[in-house]
């Protein structure tokens, strides 16, 4: 049974589990850079018109949202990556069932 480690497929399981704390982990660093993207975008709304903070905060922007950018763009192959492997062995498993 899985909670034991033991029968069929358990292994398949701690794969995907594996895999889904990596994905998690990717999800987490998105959530905090939309967070400070949020952040920056409140610093420049609130600062005055053209002064130095007004342009530092709308480059922090543009910083944390490149960041969010390729994040995202890592998550996305990372699950496009795990979709596939655990597909892969699935059938994998499948054929051997089939054949064994």
């Amino acid at each position: 049974d899985e909670a034991t480690g033991k029968g069929g497929g358990s292994w398949l399981v701690a794969i995907a589990k594996a895999m889904g704390g990596i994905a998690g982990k990717h999800a987490a660093k998105l959530v905090k850079l939309s967070g400070d993207m949020d952040k920056a975008l409140a610093a420049k709304d609130g600062a005055e018109k053209g002064s130095k903070a007004e342009e530092t905060a709308a480059s922090d922007f543009s910083k944390v949202q490149c960041e969010f950018q390729a994040e995202s763009q890592m998550f996305g192959m990372l699950q496009n990556a795990f979709s596939n492997a655990i597909k892969s062995i699935g059938e994998g498993l499948t054929t051997m069932a089939r054949k064994g």
